[in-house]
């Protein structure tokens, strides 16, 4: 039967600690690594909600150019008609003058 030692004790002891020590630092290379991809995943999650809203920004703003457009030619168009039916009515005022 073999005896337990002082120094066969240390050394199991040793390698026990050794052991845990191997282990923790196994579990906090997996905590670090899991916390990188947690980031990286929020990080491209922001991308994308950054680009999203953007996307939404250029959208709205080429709807309002494009109804300021509209709204322009509608203007310009009813401005003609109000034109025209001015000079109409400014030459029958010519042609009436000319009659009388």
């Amino acid at each position: 039967m073999s005896e337990i030692t002082p120094a066969r004790s240390g050394a199991q002891s040793a390698e026990q600690s050794n052991s845990q020590v191997q282990q923790q630092a196994r579990a906090d290379r997996q905590e670090s690594e899991e916390s990188r991809a947690e980031q990286v995943a929020r990080r491209r999650e922001e991308q994308i909600a950054r680009a999203d809203r953007q996307r939404q920004a250029r959208e709205r703003a080429e709807e309002t150019a494009q109804r300021e457009a509209v709204q322009e030619a509608q203007r310009q168009e009813s401005d003609r008609g109000q034109n025209l039916q001015v000079e109409q009515e400014q030459g029958r005022g010519q042609a009436i003058d000319m009659v009388a």
